[in-house]
């Protein structure tokens, strides 16, 4: 077995462990193969190291909106209006689905510890308030 001491990517544990576990794993190979498979290997850690580089250097990713412009304060600040708002005017402003809309309220409720109330007058749609 061929014991590696210092190879292409340096001397580090890394690089010294992760050829002594490939060589265990190979067994087979006898040594006039084993540079052919050393430079393959030293090759795939080299490349893991520069995409782990590259992760490194992306651009963040934007930041969230502040609450006071997210859909969650908008629906929020509908609700707690005195006239309160059905869930049209909520679609209209969010562009959600009628569901997405009963949803929200269901979340509100439980985690925000808001009270979701409506009235309904006789024909009309029904509003929604937010105390």
């Amino acid at each position: 077995m061929i014991t590696p001491t210092t190879t292409a990517l340096g001397s580090d544990e890394n690089s010294v462990l992760a050829l002594a576990i490939a060589q265990s794993y190979l067994l087979d190979i006898d040594a006039a193969n084993w540079p052919s498979i050393q430079g393959a290997i030293e090759e795939a850690y080299r490349l893991g190291r520069y995409h782990a580089r590259m992760r490194k250097t992306r651009p963040a990713r934007p930041t969230a909106k502040p609450a006071t412009e997210s859909k969650k304060a908008m629906v929020i600040g509908l609700l707690k209006r005195p006239e309160g708002a059905t869930i049209a005017q909520i679609r209209d402003a969010t562009g959600w689905q009628t569901t997405t809309v009963r949803a929200f309220f269901s979340i509100v409720k439980s985690k925000m510890g808001l009270t979701i109330t409506n009235q309904r007058a006789k024909g009309a749609p029904t509003v929604y308030f937010a105390t």
